[in-house]
C-alpha cells in the first residue's frame, strides 16, 4: 500500500511538471521563431551553410528563455548587433527549439557564443561576456 501511494505521487508530480512545462514551453513548430529568436529546429548542416555563407564575421548565440544570465546577454547582444550590422552577422538559436544544436555542440551552459570567420570558429565563450569584451573580441577578426 505504501508503495503505491509512493508511486501515486511521483506519477503525480512527474504529470504536474509535464504540464508546467508544457504551458510556459516553446512553440518550436515554424522553421523561424516568431519572436525573431532565430531559426528552430535547424540541423547541424543547415547551422554549416549558415556560418559559411557570409563574408561578415558571423556570431551565433545560444540561449533559451528560462536563462537568467541569457537575459542579461540578451540586451548587451542586442546593442552589438546594432554596431557591427556592417561587419557582423548574428545568429539567435533558443536551444529548446534546436535541440540537434545543442547535442551537437554539447552545449552545457548557456548562454554561449561563438565567432566563426569565413566558416572557422575562431572563438568560443560559456557565460555572461561583456559589451566591451565582445565588441573587442569581434575587432579582433574583422
Amino acid at each position: 500500500m505504501q508503495l503505491f501511494k509512493s508511486l501515486n505521487i511521483k506519477l503525480s508530480i512527474g504529470f504536474l511538471i509535464s504540464l508546467f512545462s508544457s504551458l510556459i514551453g516553446q512553440n518550436c513548430d515554424d522553421t523561424t521563431d516568431a519572436a525573431n529568436r532565430g531559426p528552430v529546429k535547424a540541423t547541424v548542416a543547415q547551422f554549416t551553410k549558415w556560418t559559411n555563407r557570409s563574408d561578415k564575421l558571423v556570431l551565433v548565440y545560444f540561449s533559451a528563455d528560462w536563462c537568467i544570465v541569457c537575459k542579461k546577454q540578451k540586451p548587451i547582444l542586442n546593442e552589438v548587433k546594432e554596431e557591427k550590422k556592417n561587419s557582423c552577422e548574428v545568429i539567435s538559436f533558443d536551444m529548446e527549439c534546436n535541440p540537434l544544436i545543442a547535442e551537437h555542440f554539447e552545449v552545457d551552459a548557456l548562454p554561449v557564443i561563438l565567432i566563426y570567420k569565413k566558416g572557422k570558429l575562431t572563438f568560443s565563450q560559456k557565460g555572461l561576456i561583456t559589451k566591451t569584451n565582445l565588441v573587442a573580441t569581434l575587432q579582433l577578426y574583422e
